[in-house]
């Protein structure tokens, strides 16, 4: 399945932005950039929306159902907004001997904290975070998104967030699961790199036919269920005594086994060295 759209694009767009450019300022213009960027059609869902402007009402974060709801936060009155977001841009422009990644969760939190706009708030924190990981940094970029992982643990994000900003000013708890995530997040990224490796070693190695490339590289990549000699034969349009040569070519060469998984067909796994 292919995403995309306006406010996929606009995600990515922003996102890009504050990686390639992380060497110039964070200012108010380019917030607004960004925030226009995510709300190209000046649409939140059904809803019109002021893109690019500061939010001009009160703002709560609210969970729960329409009719047992909770205020979870109350941002600060709209009419501090500028002031407060004034004083938030000198604190990042400003060089610090704290490390990026602790920047980084305090920027997050920060921004949040304030919640400068009508909607859109959280996507304009995470691509902040990401801007800040990079910033002063260009010999060592980090080329990745925290959004994902803080999206895998969502309810972790949210009690912890809700933590942060209703207790003391000690958001010591905060910085540490948030770093926790960038921790996991270049694990998950190890193991990606040290995959496109490996394959890259197995395409290098072996003389595939079309139909072999094209079955290892399904299952190096978004393969689903099973991998049976029926299934191969369908989804290459071949024969079944086709798709078993193919097989069994590949098992010979060291590139799949036998899967022990119990079914009723013999499956078949890829191996990686």
């Amino acid at each position: 399945m292919r995403l995309s759209g306006p406010h996929i694009e606009g995600v990515v767009d922003t996102l890009l932005d504050a990686l390639e450019h992380s060497l110039l300022p964070l200012t108010q213009a380019r917030i607004f950039s960004w925030h226009c960027t995510l709300f190209p059609q000046k649409m939140s869902g059904p809803f019109p929306i002021h893109a690019g402007r500061y939010r001009t009402e009160p703002i709560e974060v609210i969970a729960g159902s329409y009719k047992n709801q909770e205020v979870l936060y109350e941002a600060p009155p709209f009419e501090r907004v500028p002031q407060e977001m004034e004083g938030f841009l000198a604190w990042v422009n400003t060089a610090s001997t704290l490390p990026n990644t602790v920047r980084s969760a305090i920027a997050h939190l920060w921004f949040l904290s304030i919640h400068p706009f009508e909607d859109g708030n959280g996507r304009m924190a995470r691509t902040i975070g990401d801007y800040v990981l990079n910033q002063h940094n260009p010999t060592n970029l980090v080329l990745f998104s925290l959004a994902t992982q803080l999206k895998r643990h969502q309810r972790a994000y949210y009690e912890h967030l809700h933590e942060a900003q209703t207790g003391s000013l000690d958001c010591t708890g905060w910085i540490l699961w948030y770093l926790t995530q960038i921790r996991e997040t270049l694990e998950i990224v190890i193991e990606t790199i040290e995959k496109t490796l490996k394959v890259g070693r197995l395409f290098q190695r072996l003389s595939l036919n079309d139909r072999q490339s094209a079955m290892l590289g399904r299952l190096t990549t978004d393969f689903y269920g099973a991998l049976t000699t029926q299934k191969w034969a369908k989804l290459s349009g071949c024969s079944h005594d086709t798709a078993m040569r193919d097989i069994k070519d590949l098992i010979e060469n060291g590139a799949l086994k036998q899967s022990e998984k119990g079914g009723r067909s013999t499956s078949y796994e890829l191996v990686l060295e």
